[in-house]
């Protein structure tokens, strides 16, 4: 009896090793994987961040071109009354 509880000890752990094993490969790769996302997260949140702030640069111009406008006309308005 003490035997048999053995040797099924000795496959059961022999079962769990090799599952453990390749459990650790998937982890592996995934861990590989995972960088790679990452890298290119990092590529894409930086492009994200230059077109933020190309497109704040222009907001600003555009606000900058309607407040001189206002004022330019405002001032044409004035002077011709």
């Amino acid at each position: 009896m003490g035997v048999a509880k053995l040797d099924y000890l000795i496959s059961d752990n022999q079962k769990l090793s090799r599952i453990n094993h390749s459990l650790n490969e998937i982890n592996e790769r995934n861990a590989v994987y995972i960088v790679q996302i990452e890298g290119l997260n990092k590529e894409l949140n930086d492009e994200l961040n230059a077109e933020l702030k190309r497109k704040k640069k222009w907001r600003k111009a555009t606000l900058y071109s309607v407040g001189v406008n206002v004022i330019f006309l405002t001032s044409l308005y004035v002077l011709n009354r």
